[in-house]
């Protein structure tokens, strides 16, 4: 979170740098005169080399110190590479949905690069996120295992939970593309906005000579607001929402009523008093609008307790259907969990066994009704 950052002498002044360049100040005489390689580090490392290289190009007087200036326009060349050589494959992509009839919408990277950044190259990112309705997720699969693309990862809990299923597709050749399946937008294993409110929030856009379907603005902010609060919330994804008000009209009102609608507040609340604080871009009657909301007892603990991976597994366990499916889920959990530290194995194998146990009998329980 922007709020709850170390104090990091390069990282303050990058974002101090960012903030001004969003509305396009002019930077004071040799503003960056003293950056150093952890200064370069830090850029990398937040996502924003490309895009800041740019931007400092347009104000040179900022005297960016030459062997810095020479790696960030390697790193602007390098996306705008990869960028050049997502675009066939992309367009294949969309042809073979557009032959069947299938809509799909493009999310996150794709949407920001063409539209908010309006290049590609300034807005790196490592795959394509599609997203497509919930009667229509076998069918695009296998639209995309017939355009040649084949199954890379699927999410661990997909046979068991079967709610918020997404799997990875890998197109090989010349030129590796990563097409991120989706069929929902959800966040925190808590938050999940209903289907008929995405699709009826919608735009017309193009890529290339093709017609593609992006979220609204209001859709993409809020979208774009729950996965920066359950991921690493790196400068990169910041700057995505700030440019994003910037550079469209946004409807503040419909925002609201958007979040509301979708039982979205209190973590569009969080992320809006962080941009708040780290870029001044929120004005103070959408602040107050979300103070006003009253929260879920259990949503403060997801979003921001020390505990909330268990908060977050809490919630999940609750939408799961039958005891049954909570039961296997918390050992696949536990399992998982225990894979990752081998200094709490053994407490998680007490309570793998303690759950197949109660498994067990709970099998038992039902066999015998």
């Amino acid at each position: 979170m922007i709020t709850n950052r170390d104090a990091d002498p390069p990282l303050e002044d990058i974002r101090g740098i960012i903030r001004d360049l969003i509305p396009s100040r002019p930077l004071e005489v040799d503003r960056c005169r003293h950056w150093t390689a952890h200064h370069l580090v830090a850029i990398r490392q937040q996502g924003v080399a490309p895009w800041l290289y740019h931007r400092l190009c347009l104000q040179p007087h900022a005297t960016l110190p030459q062997e810095l200036l020479q790696a960030l326009r390697y790193d602007y060349m390098a996306s705008a590479l990869a960028a050049a050589s997502r675009e066939a494959p992309l367009n294949q992509m969309l042809e073979a949905f557009e032959d069947q009839r299938l809509e799909l919408i493009l999310l996150k990277g794709a949407y920001l690069g063409l539209v908010i950044y309006g290049d590609p190259a300034l807005r790196p990112m490592s795959d394509v996120d599609i997203l497509v309705r919930e009667k229509d997720y076998d069918r695009a699969q296998e639209v995309l295992l017939a355009a040649g693309y084949v199954l890379a990862a699927r999410d661990s809990a997909a046979d068991i939970e079967d709610l918020n299923r997404a799997a990875v597709y890998s197109l090989r050749g010349n030129v590796t593309l990563l097409a991120d399946l989706h069929r929902g937008l959800w966040s925190m294993d808590y938050y999940r906005i209903p289907e008929h409110i995405i699709w009826n929030n919608i735009v017309q856009g193009r890529f290339n000579s093709r017609r593609v379907h992006f979220l609204s603005p209001e859709m993409n902010f809020l979208h774009l607001a729950i996965h920066n609060l359950n991921h690493i919330g790196l400068l990169r994804d910041w700057l995505d929402l700030a440019l994003l008000i910037k550079q469209t009209d946004l409807d503040w009102d419909r925002l609201v009523s958007l979040a509301r609608s979708s039982g979205v507040m209190r973590p569009l609340y969080f992320v809006c008093a962080d941009l708040g604080t780290g870029f001044q871009v929120v004005p103070k009657h959408v602040m107050q609008s979300l103070a006003l909301y009253a929260p879920h007892w259990l949503e403060d603990r997801v979003i921001r307790h020390r505990l909330s991976y268990l908060w977050r597994l809490f919630a999940r366990l609750r939408r799961l259907p039958g005891w049954r499916t909570r039961v296997g889920y918390l050992r696949l959990k536990l399992s998982s969990l225990g894979s990752q530290n081998s200094g709490s194995s053994r407490i998680l194998g007490w309570f793998s066994g303690l759950s197949a146990r109660f498994g067990f009998f709970l099998h038992l329980w039902r066999g015998g009704r």
